[in-house]
């Protein structure tokens, strides 16, 4: 399978996937599972939860961690401990690279209050795919 690239991300941004669709389903790709699935359970989390919380790369990065090495047993502390290595693993490479995890911040505007603005001003073909193509980058590590 070929690397997400900034291309990748803006064709799937273009065909009406949000960013956690994007980053779940590769995440779900390097495991050998068939991404549609993930793109539907990844459908509410773009954009920060469209409110501009947590940047959706980072919640589908998160969801794809989960399906890898979530714990679902209990009174399984050994794997949750792994599970929340990983996490601060993905988040840490996140933060190094972009300096936040939030959304808001990572445009330097709100949404939805401020989507016209975003748009106008192209972040979701400019900085949106980078975004995804970290996030997808840390994955193939992590994975």
């Amino acid at each position: 399978m070929a690397g997400m690239t900034e291309e990748k991300a803006k064709e799937m941004y273009h065909g009406g996937m949000d960013c956690g669709q994007v980053t779940f389903g590769y995440g779900l790709e390097l495991m050998g599972m068939e991404p549609e699935y993930g793109y539907k359970a990844a459908a509410c989390f773009g954009g920060g939860m469209f409110h501009g919380h947590t940047c959706g790369c980072v919640t589908g990065g998160l969801m794809a961690i989960g399906m890898k090495y979530g714990h679902y047993k209990m009174n399984d502390p050994e794997a949750k401990e792994e599970m929340m290595k990983k996490k601060a693993e993905f988040e840490e490479a996140f933060i190094a690279e972009h300096g936040t995890l939030i959304c808001r911040e990572l445009l330097g505007y709100n949404i939805p209050e401020d989507m016209e603005t975003i748009m106008q001003k192209g972040l979701l073909d400019s900085l949106c795919p980078k975004l995804a193509v970290t996030a997808c980058n840390i994955l193939e590590e992590l994975l």
